[in-house]
């Protein structure tokens, strides 16, 4: 007999909903629904996020520090949590607003004690080699890191970043000829993360290659973010079980529904795909209200084929965008 079909939620790929949203989050499990718009079509669906319509709650940040006054919460409504810390190697040049790493590396810590090391995976996510950061820095840093998380998680995500014409361009902008993205041969690459899964698992962390399957081999595995079988280990199966639904090429991720939205992360990351520049970002941030069932209300389609899905046109009045 099948049973109830449930859903992963993604909190969220598109934004630090943790790090900036979190008491939006908090009221949308407290209503028990929230909108989910498609980035592309800006369709909008209403989604329950009633515990029993939900199999995981994934939650993805740099910076879960002002989320946990919220965790009480989320465990009272018994949610399976499962969550993706990104602690990269790069300061503050590359990543302005997100706290220093060994702050992180606390919260990181009391997540895992909180929970288990085996909800609290490590992104260490993306490695961007440029004129300073070689290949000898990310393996020192690394190193540093898995020493630090030893014992606190069993898995390590990586990538190499995507060179996405926004990220070029703000590269440029931000560091002008004072530094070069550097494009390293698939060799080399290899070489690097090989040497970084053995320091892995010397720290008892396996490490997952992220939508990269040429990085897989000598130690490194292909990965699934939003891993399925490795949450049905820790929360029991989900039947039916969810398919397999890339969200870009080499993507092995199973289905999950995001609630984020892009344009909308104050990280100001330089290599960051979701955003298209921060002031952007900063004018959406100050439209959002944590009362609105979406991260930002706008101009958006609603599906008329979704039946009790349909969201109602009453709800809040959005703000307007400049």
């Amino acid at each position: 007999m099948r049973g109830k079909v449930l859903m992963i939620i993604s909190a969220s790929r598109r934004t630090d909903i943790p790090a900036f949203y979190g008491e939006w989050l908090y009221r949308r499990l407290e209503e028990g629904w929230a909108v989910a718009v498609n980035p592309f079509t800006k369709a909008a669906v209403r989604v329950s996020l009633n515990p029993g319509d939900v199999y995981a709650l994934v939650l993805w940040s740099k910076n879960f520090q002002p989320f946990l006054p919220y965790l009480d919460y989320l465990d009272q409504r018994k949610l399976n949590l499962y969550f993706l810390f990104t602690i990269t190697a790069m300061d503050g040049q590359f990543e302005p607003h997100v706290p220093q790493k060994e702050e992180m590396v606390e919260v990181f810590r009391y997540l895992s004690e909180r929970y288990s090391p085996e909800q609290v995976q490590w992104r260490f996510d993306p490695i961007l080699i440029t004129t300073e950061l070689d290949c000898d820095y990310y393996l020192e840093r690394f190193e540093y890191l898995a020493r630090r998380l030893k014992g606190y998680t069993r898995r390590c995500y990586i990538s190499f970043a995507n060179r996405y014409r926004k990220a070029e361009l703000r590269f440029q902008e931000r560091f002008g000829n004072s530094s070069r993205w550097l494009e390293l041969e698939l060799e080399e690459k290899q070489k690097l993360v090989r040497e970084m899964a053995q320091i892995a698992e010397g720290c008892g962390i396996g490490l997952y290659s992220c939508c990269q399957p040429e990085l897989v081999g000598g130690g490194v595995k292909r990965g699934s973010c939003v891993d399925y079988l490795h949450m049905a280990s820790l929360f029991g199966e989900m039947i039916p079980a969810p398919p397999k639904t890339p969200t870009r090429a080499g993507c092995w991720c199973y289905d999950s529904i995001d609630i984020g939205m892009y344009d909308i992360c104050l990280h100001d990351c330089v290599y960051c795909y979701a955003n298209q520049n921060h002031e952007r970002a900063l004018q959406r941030y100050r439209a959002h209200r944590p009362d609105c069932p979406s991260l930002l209300l706008g101009e958006y389609q609603f599906n008329e084929n979704k039946g009790s899905n349909r969201i109602p046109n009453r709800y809040c009045q959005p703000k307007l965008i400049p």
